[in-house]
């Protein structure tokens, strides 16, 4: 199942610098960038994609032991729907890599993801540090 989304360059050089940590300017993308994510989204959610057993197990043992962890420091622990998140991102990490089965570096990339998500969240609120026991061992 191969699959070109073809977009503007302004949509590739704002997701270039979202990718490479640089800050930008969060603008509302015009409706044609955002019609063509959606459709790009769309089609991802379509293709066969595998998630390998050992894979499998890592993120398993992961999700428990930061639950753990959390549980210990008296932190907010990693919710089952925060997970599905982190699986769906790195999924789509995969698919936009061309891969049709996710791997260990695409995991790490999304609880990468998730980890400054929940930072730049943390810090727009000015609230308590959310749990980061999710954030993979260096």
């Amino acid at each position: 199942n191969d699959c070109d989304v073809h977009l503007a360059d302004s949509a590739t050089r704002f997701f270039a610098k979202v990718q490479s940590g640089i800050s930008v300017d969060m603008q509302p993308l015009d409706p044609m960038h955002t019609e063509q994510i959606r459709q790009y989204l769309e089609l991802a959610r379509c293709l066969d994609f595998n998630i390998p057993k050992d894979v499998s197990d890592i993120i398993s043992s992961e999700y428990a032991d930061s639950r753990r962890c959390a549980h210990k420091k008296g932190e907010q622990m990693v919710t089952q729907e925060e997970l599905a998140l982190t699986v769906t991102v790195a999924r789509l990490i995969s698919i936009s890599k061309g891969q049709a089965m996710l791997d260990l570096a695409s995991w790490r990339e999304a609880c990468t993801l998730e980890q400054c998500r929940k930072e730049r969240a943390t810090k727009a609120k000015g609230a308590r540090p959310v749990s980061t026991a999710q954030t993979p061992p260096s």
